[in-house]
């Protein structure tokens, strides 16, 4: 942290301050920058921490609109993911020469240990952390950060040197570095999603391949085998997935192996896996796979790949009452997830779905929609989209998520799943998917007070 007189680095503006600008202002805070923090509203969130904020260093807010004139003299500039490169200010600092970065070029800038980064359009969050818990297992020191929820700007400052940063990263992210360069990259898929903000999924992959543009040939790219065709990488592949023939992890006979140079070793029966389904047997698959790049045994990995458990939102149980079993799966924030989710119960589903489309195609799920979900209920800037793409489902409008809960209990039998999982971004309604999740958890056990918890609170993940 600066002490009082000590002579500042410069000065740096930030544009947005959600929760990667925050900590990107403290970031800079603790290495003497004087900080412009600007963004539309001021925040709970930020109010809360601004008093601690002030204390760390010198630090302005301006909040409302955003004058040309907070560009002069700074040097450098934080663009925060969901801030859009066309706005005045941006084009403005562009002419001027203002470097721009985003939070995760600025805190990787300052890393001294080993980084390893994983994107994709879904699992990533349940990927990152379950590699970050087989390092663990293995007696490295490991955490998980980045889009996962816990800024790498923040792990930085709190973590030692030494310290190997497992960072999930996202396309909006990957638009703002220029030298960010993991050792070990993973990209887990690539589906529709975000065509709301690229104009083509096209546009949308090669934000994704952007993961592995600052690599050399020391470093590791770790693909799912249909993805790794007619790509030229500097880096080493390792590969994921159901065929094997290649160095990589794959499922062969109902067992995960690993494959290289010619030799195949056994690592873990498939069904020791703790998470269920065939997504998350790619998502185990993906993060042995980065492990052993990184340096790991196949042996070492084990007592990882198999203690793991899942993360909040992500096909969480919340609750039974009644022999209902309610789902909160709030993550699904795409057509694909939503897919997923889908498919883990074969019918008897009463799905809770919508929010704010992102221009995905929910038409061609009308097959699987019909044979599984029972009863269809929708809320969101989306809802009308998805009861035109499946007519001959059941529907219920509903206002808001307490009044779909409420109509889940009515419409819901013994033996059936409540599953919230929407296919949609929350931003119409709630702050993020966290939000929409929790309150989910809180009304199912609102309303449904014979709930006994099936799950776990997300403080003690």
């Amino acid at each position: 942290m600066p002490v009082k007189g000590e002579k500042k680095r410069g000065r740096a503006l930030i544009l947005g301050m959600a929760r990667s600008g925050r900590a990107a202002a403290r970031l800079l805070l603790t290495e003497g920058y004087d900080v412009i923090a600007l963004d539309r509203t001021l925040s709970a969130e930020t109010h809360e921490v601004w008093p601690a904020l002030e204390r760390m260093g010198s630090i302005q807010g301006l909040w409302g609109e955003h004058p040309l004139s907070a560009l002069d003299g700074v040097e450098i500039l934080v663009r925060s993911p969901g801030v859009r490169h066309d706005i005045p200010l941006l084009k403005e600092a562009y002419q001027r020469g203002i470097e721009v970065v985003g939070e995760l070029e600025l805190a990787y800038r300052r890393i001294r240990g080993a980084l390893l980064a994983l994107t994709g359009t879904n699992g990533k969050s349940t990927t990152t952390a379950w590699l970050a818990h087989i390092l663990k297992e293995s007696g490295r020191r490991a955490t998980a950060a980045g889009n996962i929820g816990r800024p790498l700007s923040d792990a930085v400052l709190e973590e030692p040197p030494d310290t190997c940063f497992v960072v999930e990263v996202s396309s909006f992210q990957l638009e703002d570095i220029s030298s960010f360069r993991p050792h070990v990259g993973v990209l887990l898929n690539i589906t529709p999603d975000h065509l709301d903000r690229y104009a083509s999924l096209e546009a949308y992959a090669e934000m994704k391949w952007n993961l592995f543009s600052h690599q050399g040939s020391d470093d590791w790219a770790v693909l799912p085998g249909d993805l790794s065709q007619g790509r030229s990488l500097k880096a080493r592949t390792l590969h994921f997935g159901d065929a094997p023939g290649v160095d990589g992890v794959f499922s062969l006979g109902g067992e995960m192996v690993c494959e290289r140079e010619g030799m195949r070793e056994l690592i873990i029966p498939l069904n020791r896996l703790p998470l269920p389904g065939p997504h998350n047997q790619r998502n185990a698959m993906a993060a042995a796979a980065a492990a052993i790049a990184y340096g790991l045994a196949p042996d070492e990995i084990v007592e990882g790949l198999s203690t793991f458990k899942a993360l909040p939102h992500r096909m969480e149980p919340v609750g039974r009452a009644n022999e209902i079993l309610w789902i909160n799966d709030s993550k699904a924030t795409n057509v694909d997830s939503l897919e997923v989710a889908l498919k883990s119960y074969p019918s008897g589903i009463i799905l809770i779905a919508g929010g704010r489309d992102k221009e995905g195609d929910f038409s061609r799920l009308k097959a699987l929609a019909v044979q599984s979900i029972r009863h269809l209920i929708l809320l969101g800037e989306a809802a009308e989209t998805i009861r035109r793409a499946w007519p001959d489902v059941p529907a219920t409008m509903v206002a808001n998520l307490e009044e779909a809960v409420q109509t889940a209990g009515m419409k819901a039998r013994s033996g059936e799943v409540v599953l919230l999982s929407p296919g949609c971004a929350s931003q119409d309604m709630f702050k993020d998917y966290e939000e929409r999740g929790h309150q989910f958890r809180d009304l199912v056990r609102k309303h449904h007070l014979e709930v006994e918890s099936c799950g776990r609170d997300e403080e003690t993940a």
